[in-house]
């Protein structure tokens, strides 16, 4: 299965009522997410942050409130 959405508040529109709570990269995980990752991964996604890859950076973890 391929699916992908460009934009993270899109799925807002397809059950009526949902909201999109946070959204985001593997890079940009909430502190107290990445601070309870083994210290491994942490490190992990430290190096691709610093390197900025674009498959890295489109892949969003979207958090969404349905009714």
């Amino acid at each position: 299965m391929r699916w992908a959405c460009a934009d993270p508040a899109e799925p807002e529109v397809w059950p009526p009522g949902a909201r999109l709570l946070t959204s985001h990269t593997l890079t940009t995980l909430p502190a107290r997410v990445h601070d309870r990752l083994p210290a491994a991964y942490q490190e992990m996604l430290s190096g691709l942050a610093e390197q900025r890859l674009p498959q890295v950076e489109e892949y969003r973890r979207n958090l969404l409130r349905l009714p």
